[in-house]
């Protein structure tokens, strides 16, 4: 495997670092690598996906519980005229 040595990075940049690595539980290095690769993964490895698709996603595990929703009541709505 190759290695890679940054010089010059911002003090800033690397303390920025430091923190997600440390909220992630991994080392700088690791998270950094973890960038990297979510970066400059192939195109085509992108998520094709609909917006409503990823956000069913995060909460598909949610325990909703056994209590029923309420419905929302139908009501229709008159389109916002600029004109007026």
């Amino acid at each position: 495997m190759a290695q890679l040595l940054i010089r010059r990075l911002d003090d800033e940049v690397k303390e920025r670092l430091r923190s997600r690595a440390k909220a992630h539980g991994v080392s700088m290095e690791e998270e950094a690598r973890t960038i990297l690769v979510r970066q400059l993964a192939p195109v085509e490895a992108e998520d094709k996906r609909g917006l409503g698709s990823k956000i069913a996603d995060l909460f598909r595990d949610f325990d909703w519980g056994d209590e029923e929703l309420t419905p929302l009541p139908r009501q229709t709505y008159k389109p916002f005229s600029f004109d007026e």
